[in-house]
């Protein structure tokens, strides 16, 4: 019984000032994608910033300042808070591994295995857990991201928080699974190691709904369409 999670830095983030960080951290539901970090960034609040962690935008770049911390800087301390808790939940019930470069203190129950090679080790290693784990930056606001696909094309469970993009090609509960809050992370992954035909059927409908739409042949005809 294993569950993975696979990064390369979720547990990585700047150094953010105590009082900003208290400002800006405003809990919301973890299935819902509310992005509202750079409206909370007043000019003051981005001037400590700087001070703190200095940065300049390109100078040809279409982003402020604003933009550029609460993207590259509050979502990925947000993330990573959130992993840290979400995971350390998941380790008190359940086996865990990480493939991670950077192992955390906050775990000491989950087992830190270290990067594998992306092409050649990281399918095996989605095939042979029993359950997948993605926890999405929270700067992604649209689209899928990479990791998903990964899990899912590599013929392996994927659990997910929800991003409602996904349902424009995959149906919950048939292709994957999603989780809506922490206590409903830890039933479904209860259920799904309980119930290994359903859990072997997610798999099964997932992997052949990759190969017959979601392949890079697929994806190349798509953009040659719209040209």
């Amino acid at each position: 019984m294993k569950i993975t999670i696979f990064t390369t830095d979720w547990i990585t983030s700047p150094t953010i000032p105590e009082d900003i960080w208290i400002l800006l951290w405003l809990p919301s539901n973890r299935s819902t994608v509310i992005f509202f970090w750079k409206k909370l960034l007043t000019q003051n609040i981005v001037d400590d910033l700087q001070k703190s962690i200095p940065y300049q935008p390109m100078s040809d770049g279409t982003e402020n300042a604003a933009y550029v911390y609460a993207n590259y800087f509050l979502c990925r301390k947000i993330t990573s808070n959130e992993r840290i808790s979400l995971l350390k939940a998941i380790s008190e019930h359940f086996p865990l591994k990480l493939y991670t470069h950077h192992p955390a203190k906050e775990l000491p129950k989950a087992e830190f295995i270290g990067p594998v090679d992306y092409y050649n080790t990281m399918p095996l290693v989605f095939q042979n857990s029993r359950i997948n784990l993605n926890i999405t930056l929270k700067s992604i606001q649209t689209g899928i991201p990479l990791r998903r696909m990964d899990i899912m094309g590599s013929g392996s469970f994927l659990l997910t928080n929800f991003q409602s993009d996904l349902l424009d090609f995959f149906i919950p509960g048939e292709d994957f699974v999603y989780y809506e809050n922490e206590d409903d992370l830890i039933s479904k992954i209860n259920y799904y190691l309980a119930h290994e035909p359903e859990r072997q059927q997610i798999i099964t409908n997932c992997t052949e709904k990759m190969r017959d739409a979601h392949t890079f042949e697929h994806r190349v005809h798509t953009m040659i369409n719209l040209l």
